[in-house]
């Protein structure tokens, strides 16, 4: 399960991404260890197509039985979504951090994208408690050897499907299996400093020797 992210995208970059504007700036002050329970970044379709909303909201629910929800299956999305109290958003991040075997007291690696300015993960939004979730799908070979699940990341096409509810969700991800390649990933070894939370600077995400 990822439990880190960072966003630190430009306004500008990340409204070219997905073909709208926003006067939201604070959106874009960049956070580089955003951990569970604190805000993130979400893009949602408001009621008339083509038009959307740049907010944030809370990552991860509430704790029950001192269990917090954070990501929800591929398989699963159908299933939150029958109650209406959940509608498919995108989160807007700079990239992830994974551990070997989730092991937070190990050495943090950074994923992010190489050719595209923002990594667009598939979410669910919880309207009523105003929390977000993302979609887990299957790691590619690429990450699975420290992690077997990963954000499930759409390009600028399907995001925008993702959001727009006139498309079915069954019928969206199975068009996405193959959107990019492994060369369009880079991991690369960060500072433990990842490891404290309360550790917010953009030092966090320079990679380091192996």
């Amino acid at each position: 399960m990822i439990e880190r992210v960072a966003f630190f995208g430009q306004k500008a970059e990340t409204e070219e991404y997905f073909g709208f504007k926003t006067a939201m700036e604070q959106i874009f002050d960049p956070h580089f260890n955003i951990s569970p329970g604190q805000l993130i970044p979400v893009l949602l379709a408001e009621e008339e197509k083509q038009h959307y909303t740049f907010t944030k909201a809370r990552w991860g629910s509430e704790p029950e039985n001192e269990k917090v929800s954070l990501s929800v299956g591929k398989k699963d999305v159908r299933k939150n979504l029958q109650n209406k109290s959940a509608v498919r958003c995108i989160l807007p991040l700079s990239g992830f951090y994974i551990w070997n075997n989730n092991d937070k007291k190990g050495s943090p690696f950074f994923v992010r994208m190489l050719n595209h300015p923002v990594m667009a993960v598939a979410g669910l939004y919880y309207q009523k408690e105003d929390y977000v979730v993302m979609v887990a799908t299957d790691s590619n070979p690429l990450i699975h050897p420290m992690s077997e699940k990963m954000p499930l990341i759409l390009d600028e096409k399907y995001s925008l499907k993702w959001i727009d509810k006139t498309f079915k969700t069954d019928d969206i991800i199975d068009e996405i299996s193959n959107l990019f390649l492994l060369t369009d990933f880079s991991v690369l070894r960060v500072s433990k400093k990842v490891n404290d939370p309360n550790n917010n600077d953009p030092e966090l995400i320079q990679p380091i020797p192996k």
